[in-house]
């Protein structure tokens, strides 16, 4: 049995991190992808709701953070980040079509998230994993970010051949991300499929356990 078929990938040490390039960012906000990954759709699903705070890991152009502006409403809000200016120049144009004033955007450095503490209910990190040069530091990251009680959403791709996505060897499998997420003190809660090329975790922070006396 290969690899792909086990849903793992090759070692985390030989994994090849790569990052789309903004000239191609237009793939991001395309027609195929609202067809398949319904952008409100799949934050709700993910638990999203009014009143809450989204932090959206790698927004790029803000196809997830500005619909997330009308979900959580006046009384939310939506913290998002992006090593690209290009990035987050496009999702600034988005935001201010969309009347997205509960939106904050911030540049970031990887794998560095620039929010407090205890800021987030919900962290999404969209195809952001196989990107970064350090999975250990980004997954610290997120678990900072999270508030008691918080989740994080993680949208990655199967590692096989696909029509979209990035190359088989930056991509990482379901079971090699669970294993990255345990290491890292998350539990992940539940698993699936938003469509055949693409597959997403759900997971929270596991509770500290106390030290015997």
């Amino acid at each position: 049995m290969t690899e792909a078929a086990r849903g793992s990938t090759r070692p985390a040490e030989t994994r090849k991190n790569w990052i789309i390039p903004p000239a191609r960012r237009g793939r991001l906000v395309s027609a195929h992808r609202r067809r398949r990954m319904p952008p409100a759709k799949t934050l709700r699903a993910f638990g999203l709701e009014r009143g809450k705070t989204l932090l959206d890991v790698g927004c790029g152009p803000g196809y997830f953070s500005i619909p997330a502006c009308r979900i959580v409403g006046p009384a939310g809000a939506v913290l998002a980040c992006d090593i690209s200016p290009i990035m987050l120049r496009d999702a600034r144009r988005g935001a201010k079509e969309a009347g997205a004033a509960n939106l904050r955007l911030r540049r970031c450095k990887d794998p560095e998230i620039p929010f407090p503490d205890a800021s987030a209910d919900l962290a999404l990190l969209a195809f952001v994993v196989h990107e970064t040069a350090s999975v250990e530091g980004i997954l610290a990251e997120t678990r900072r970010v999270l508030r008691p009680g918080g989740r994080a959403a993680f949208l990655e791709w199967h590692p096989r051949e696909t029509e979209q996505g990035p190359p088989v060897g930056a991509r990482l499998g379901k079971s090699d991300l669970t294993l990255r997420l345990g290491e890292a003190g998350f539990a992940v809660s539940r698993s699936g499929s938003l469509n055949p090329e693409t597959y997403f975790l759900l997971a929270r922070p596991k509770a500290a356990r106390r030290a015997r006396p």
